[in-house]
């Protein structure tokens, strides 16, 4: 990826990025995201990197046998509207040690 700001003010500073070797299946995804959000892929572009910027809370947690996860969130948001983005990714369970296996 590359980028580059143009030489003016900063309230004024304005970026361009090139992402190169983008998977064409990404990019028709991203463009449908865009049509059906009214948007141009620029602007849908712009949005996304705004949104992810503003927020990314990492948390792991485990789906019982019933299949119900569920999610604890920071306290900061309490009393809160939110719009969750659930991603699935299984991960590899951390062994615990004890303090001998330590050592």
């Amino acid at each position: 990826m590359r980028y580059a700001r143009a030489n003016v003010p900063d309230e004024q500073v304005m970026t361009q990025m090139i992402i190169e070797d983008l998977d064409p299946a990404v990019i028709e995804k991203l463009e449908l995201l865009a049509k059906e959000h009214g948007r141009s892929l620029q602007a849908e572009l712009k949005h996304i990197i705004e949104t992810v910027a503003q927020y990314k809370i990492l948390i792991r947690s485990h789906v019982g046998l019933d299949g119900i996860l569920q999610l604890k969130i920071p306290t900061e948001f309490k009393d809160t509207d939110l719009e969750v983005t659930v991603m699935f990714k299984p991960v590899t369970p951390v062994s615990k040690k004890t303090p001998e296996e330590l050592g």
